[in-house]
């Protein structure tokens, strides 16, 4: 049985409860753009793109060429219509098993997907490690995962379950996985008549 995110209904559902959350990724785009200057003919993957949302300000902002992937179709059909007409390349994929090649890219996107994926059997590192393979020496990776500590949470009315992680464990993690961390925030957001605590983290390709 596929996920909630990965049928239609739940896609659809995804794109319109998130059109009303407030940006809170445009100084973290800016905040790229000055790593990766120049920008120009720079190559951006961003993982998980759900329904287009940060593919769009990545794009106005940043003005590289966009590589998008998604586990779910029905996403991958959101985000095309959210972004009609614009030039993004975008496929399914799972982000642990990546069909793309070693050294590819300058920057990764990854907003808020990782917090999806378990440390149990290391799938989370194997993520990392993949993002790891994919950049270009010195590349730059942005996540961002729910915190407020090391625990899982499971939403009742999806199913999905998040892996919240702390700043340390986070730390420690994409140490592990060849990464140097830059700098690091967190913050508050509302979602669902609470607020919920997220770390933006960037790190750097160190070998």
């Amino acid at each position: 049985m596929p996920d909630y995110y990965e049928t239609s209904n739940g896609a659809r559902e995804y794109a319109l409860t998130h059109s009303s959350i407030p940006d809170f990724y445009g100084e973290d785009i800016q905040r790229l753009a000055g790593f990766l200057a120049p920008t120009a003919g720079k190559n951006i993957l961003e993982l998980g793109i759900g329904a287009g949302r940060d593919a769009k300000l990545l794009l106005q902002m940043l003005g590289c060429s966009y590589t998008g992937i998604d586990i779910s179709y029905p996403m991958i059909d959101q985000a095309r219509q959210y972004n009609a007409g614009k030039s993004l390349n975008l496929s399914v994929q799972n982000l642990l098993h990546l069909g793309l090649p070693n050294s590819t890219f300058d920057a990764i996107w990854a907003a808020a997907v990782f917090h999806h994926i378990s440390s149990q059997q290391l799938q989370f590192r194997n993520g990392l490690v993949e993002a790891h393979r994919i950049l270009r020496p010195a590349g730059v990776f942005f996540i961002s995962a729910r915190t407020g500590g090391d625990f899982e949470e499971i939403n009742s009315k999806t199913g999905l379950t998040y892996y919240h992680r702390s700043a340390g464990t986070l730390t420690k993690e994409l140490d592990e996985a060849g990464f140097n961390m830059l700098e690091y925030s967190q913050i508050n957001i509302p979602f669902e008549g609470k607020p919920i605590s997220y770390l933006k983290m960037f790190a750097q390709k160190s070998s």
